[in-house]
């Protein structure tokens, strides 16, 4: 989902292990879209990232997964919570399981909660 971590090199500064850059990344991400800057958390993901949101088509690429994050806020979606459980990395590549919750505004104005994994 997210853009490559980068390597430690000479000139970049201390090396952050990449369960820290991904929990920093997925906060970046919550965020973004909570003040509705869609192109900014879009722009976390690689080319080729794929956004699942529940009861939704998955979006594949940037500018698909910002129109789907553009939809869901203006569906009234709001107050994203993101929660890393676990990160598993090998190489170039790393996985983040977590749990996320977020608040939805229903058509008669009321507030429902939802949660997921």
């Amino acid at each position: 989902m997210y853009r490559p971590y980068s390597s430690p090199s000479a000139d970049s500064g201390p090396f952050r292990d990449v369960e820290s850059q991904l929990r920093d990344l997925t906060q970046d991400f919550a965020t973004s879209f909570n003040t509705g800057n869609y192109d900014q958390a879009a722009g976390l993901f690689a080319s080729d990232g794929e956004l699942m949101a529940p009861r939704h088509e998955a979006a594949y690429g940037q500018q698909p997964v910002e129109r789907l994050l553009r939809q869901l806020g203006e569906a009234g979606y709001s107050n994203l919570r993101l929660e890393t459980t676990r990160v598993e990395h090998s190489g170039d590549m790393a996985m983040e399981i977590g749990r996320f919750s977020v608040v939805v505004r229903k058509a008669d104005g009321a507030m429902a909660p939802e949660r997921g994994k």
